[in-house]
């Protein structure tokens, strides 16, 4: 009845880990990937992005961002990087944000308006939630979406 074009598969995967193991949770992306190709043209999973071991305000107050990745955990990267390489074997669309706004090894954690990257130790403020979705949306060749009345 409805004609999709684009599916995005998004979840904080490391706390996937409580109820899946690695293989199980790459063989389910697999298999949910495959399912929803009948209904769109188009499917994508979001990889994993960094989780902190503290809300990452409190980490952007210390004023030292040279030792925010002290705080990042470990087990989203690695987690990251096996989703990515299991996946992608596969042919499954996978978009690696774990490195969003770095460049050789050079992060940037603050927004142009003051805003840290991050609310909690996971989740994404507004300014950079905006940001993220237009990677998304340029590595997706997604059109932005438009009103009209």
């Amino acid at each position: 009845k409805y004609n999709i074009n684009t599916v995005l598969i998004s979840a904080n995967w490391n706390d996937g880990k409580k109820f899946f193991s690695k293989n199980e949770m790459a063989d389910n992306l697999i298999n949910s990937v495959e399912y929803m190709k009948s209904y769109a043209k188009n499917v994508y999973v979001i990889g994993q992005t960094k989780v902190y071991d503290t809300a990452f305000y409190r980490i952007a107050q210390l004023n030292d961002l040279a030792k925010i990745k002290r705080h990042e955990l470990n087990g989203p990267s690695s987690l990251n990087d096996f989703l990515k390489s299991r996946l992608i074997s596969k042919d499954v669309d996978y978009i690696d944000l774990y490195g969003f706004e770095c460049e050789d090894e050079q992060c940037y954690y603050i927004s142009e308006d003051g805003y840290p990257i991050m609310f909690d130790n996971n989740h994404f403020t507004l300014p950079w939630a905006k940001k993220l979705l237009g990677e998304v949306m340029i590595r997706t060749e997604v059109e932005p979406l438009t009103h009209s009345k």
